[in-house]
């Protein structure tokens, strides 16, 4: 990887969603991302206890209804790209047109997508139910980097600027990796995003360590 690109994940991470949407939309049949949404709520229900598996498909199936059905995304989105019967029966000599090949493709399209937008609401909700762990994990780490800062400043110690680098873009990084997670068209497994809560902190805690003194 080359330096510029290593310094810059913000462009990645968006070129990566970006490719990811267009694998989606594109290649990914509906019935694989069905199949995703039904592993990932197994493994929902295996590894974490009743309630809080409750609670992430309860927000999850909240914000799904309000930003896409309630809205009239959904409803709008199919009659728009694809012909009710009674549309094909007005259509006269064209009612079969597209049936056989085209609108049968763009319906796959559309429930992948509309799957992958579900998915992405489940994996945020489980982001959501995950924030404590993420602050209590981080907040101790990020405390004592700053103490630790504190004792090199007054005893004159070396703070690495390479460690400061080195854990800087792992804070980011890891941001990127978390972003993708979201609408990547395979199932993740909820003891996935603990590993985030236990690696960001501590690279955050090495970042306030070896911050550089300002002279």
């Amino acid at each position: 990887m080359s330096t510029r690109v290593a310094r810059r994940p913000l462009p990645v991470a968006m070129w990566l969603c970006l490719a990811q949407l267009i694998v989606i939309l594109l290649l990914v049949p509906g019935e694989w991302m069905q199949r995703v949404n039904a592993t990932e709520h197994e493994w929902l229900w295996r590894d974490l206890s009743p309630e809080t598996a409750a609670w992430v498909e309860h927000k999850a199936i909240g914000w799904y209804n309000g930003v896409i059905v309630e809205s009239g995304a959904l409803d709008a989105t199919y009659d728009h790209l694809i012909p009710t019967e009674s549309q094909r029966r007005r259509s006269q000599g064209l009612e079969q047109l597209g049936q056989s090949g085209w609108f049968p493709l763009v319906e796959s399209r559309l429930q992948a997508t509309f799957a992958t937008v579900y998915q992405v609401f489940v994996r945020l909700a489980l982001i959501t139910a995950w924030l404590p762990f993420f602050a209590i994990t981080a907040a101790p780490a990020v405390l004592d980097g700053m103490m630790a800062w504190k004792i090199k400043q007054a005893g004159f110690a070396y703070a690495s600027p390479v460690v400061h680098r080195v854990a800087l873009q792992t804070v980011l990084w890891s941001l990127v990796a978390l972003v993708s997670l979201l609408i990547a068209p395979l199932p993740i497994s909820p003891a996935v995003l603990p590993l985030f809560g236990i690696v960001i902190p501590i690279a955050l805690g090495q970042v306030a360590a070896h911050t550089q003194k300002r002279v």
